[in-house]
């Protein structure tokens, strides 16, 4: 990467400071399946594609959020392939003596031989950015890594986007693991709930091995949806595949960029209420299916 390159085009703020607790308690046991840790500022290309100086986020900062939310669990997910934030990530896990498990970034300098040495200190799977592997896709080195992910019983996470979403529908099936489709594949509400992309999103979880992971939701948002226009795909998306969804935070948020962007934790929690109001749908979602996903396929590996 040049040097221009890399300089970034906006400066990001931290997460809110003073985090404030939803309306309702979680059930106990609530995992929070999706967020990250930053060693230090760094420069990050964001899901917008945009060159960003992100804050560093901290496990303290970070645990102090989960118990003003009512979270117990979590799972903290390798969020760039900074050696820092492998080393904070790392850290987390030691420090949280199971409480936190993790996900690592996989690309082609992941070493599958390191793989059983990071499950003994609580990885659980890979995270994959499918969304940037259109024009360069390695199938055979792909193979490799869903092959050492089920060996391992971890779960593979793919991050995706409308355009490589429906390229890559027909890959997805075939998966020999666990997949984790994330963050509503970071649809554009706007284009409405019978888009090609989303339909297809919620054909996929009809796969037996196909879960899908609700955090994001504000990224519709931030892309020009109103909430009255983006619940409709929380409910829907909550509604598909009710034993094999999960939910996450993504905080810190990273792409902040002014303080009206700032998501509000305790509202996207509270956003539950709505999206899945059954209390025993909210509990599988928050404690049942986490739980499965992460602890109990890893175990019996």
């Amino acid at each position: 990467m040049s040097q221009m390159e890399s300089v970034p085009e906006v400066v990001c703020l931290p997460p809110d400071p003073k985090p404030r607790s939803p309306s309702w308690r979680l059930p106990e046991g609530s995992w929070d399946t999706h967020f990250h840790l930053l060693a230090h500022p760094q420069a990050l290309t964001t899901v917008s594609g945009r060159r960003a100086l992100v804050p560093e986020a901290t496990l303290e900062s970070y645990m102090h959020l989960s118990s003003q939310l009512g979270f117990q669990r979590g799972v903290v997910v390798q969020g760039s392939t900074d050696p820092a934030d492998w080393v904070a990530t790392k850290r987390a896990l030691e420090i949280c003596e199971g409480r936190l498990l993790g996900m690592i970034v996989a690309n082609e300098q992941t070493d599958i031989g390191e793989l059983g040495a990071l499950h003994r200190i609580g990885i659980r799977g890979m995270r994959i950015e499918l969304r940037h592997m259109m024009q360069r896709f390695d199938q055979d080195w792909f193979d490799r890594i869903a092959r050492a992910a089920s060996d391992l019983g971890w779960v593979l996470a793919l991050h995706l986007e409308p355009e490589s979403l429906l390229h890559f529908a027909d890959l997805i099936p075939k998966i020999k693991a666990n997949v984790l489709l994330e963050n509503y594949a970071l649809i554009d509400a706007r284009a409405g709930i019978d888009q090609p992309a989303f339909r297809t999103l919620l054909d996929l979880a009809g796969e037996p091995h196909v879960w899908l992971k609700a955090a994001s939701a504000y990224r519709m948002v931030w892309k020009g949806a109103t909430w009255e226009q983006v619940k409709p795909f929380g409910k829907a998306l909550h509604a598909r595949s009710p034993d094999r969804t999960i939910w996450g935070t993504d905080w810190p948020h990273p792409g902040v960029r002014n303080i009206t962007m700032r998501p509000d934790d305790a509202f996207l929690v509270d956003l539950l209420l709505e999206f899945a109001p059954d209390p025993a749908i909210r509990h599988r979602l928050l404690v049942d299916n986490p739980r499965r996903l992460f602890e109990q396929a890893g175990a019996a590996s």
